[in-house]
């Protein structure tokens, strides 16, 4: 009976070896914006997947840590080049969480992809195409003003808009922002997909024209 209560008593307090966690914070490398909707997928050496999520809305993401061995991360945002991370030693027991630096850049060699695909595809046109035009600044139309706005935000999985991580790139004349910022507040997108189901998405260096002419 002794002998059977000691061994009870061994196994309740050997600890178990913890499963740890890696991961970090994906952030504009220009701006210090962190970045909601990037596809974060972590690789062997091999180029070989283990796992991959997105970043949340604070740029946040984490995996469960893998076997042991050499891993790096891959980033990806629609119809843009990649960003790979460097190489890192990791374990089950690892515990780790870096700030990844990231400069997306246009690749003028992938096809552009639009919505819908089969699987994968980037946010869509409006759902209500009462809604699929901005209202052109009255003032700026008037006076035969044309310009453009380049803008970078993030749509969730039901196709809204996620208002902070609504960014002004570049505009030809700021009057046109409020325009376009009002738009992407109200308007509802078909939402993005991966793999096949709804899921969100980062849209980089997006252009809004503005334009007389019908």
């Amino acid at each position: 009976m002794r002998l059977t209560l000691l061994v009870a008593l061994f196994v309740v307090v050997v600890p178990l070896h913890a499963q740890g966690l890696v991961g970090g914070v994906a952030v504009d490398s220009a701006t210090g914006m962190r970045l909601a909707c990037v596809d974060v997928t972590l690789e062997d050496t091999t180029g070989r997947v283990v796992a991959r999520q997105q970043t949340a809305t604070d740029g946040v993401f984490q995996f469960d840590a893998p076997a042991h061995g050499a891993y790096r991360y891959r980033f990806d945002v629609w119809h843009h080049r990649p960003v790979v991370g460097p190489v890192e030693m990791l374990e089950p027991a690892s515990e780790r969480a870096r700030m990844y630096q990231l400069a997306f850049v246009n690749d003028p060699q992938q096809k552009l992809k639009l919505w819908p695909d089969t699987a994968d595809s980037p946010p869509g046109p409006p759902r209500e195409p009462s809604k699929a035009r901005i209202p052109y600044p009255k003032e700026l139309y008037q006076k035969g003003i044309e310009g453009t706005v380049t803008v970078q935000y993030a749509v969730d999985s039901v196709g809204v808009v996620y208002g902070p991580s609504i960014r002004v790139i570049s505009a030809t004349d700021p009057r046109f922002e409020p325009a376009v910022i009002a738009y992407l507040q109200d308007v509802k997108l078909a939402p993005p997909r991966r793999a096949g189901r709804p899921a969100c998405a980062l849209v980089m260096n997006q252009p809004f024209n503005f334009s007389i002419k019908p």
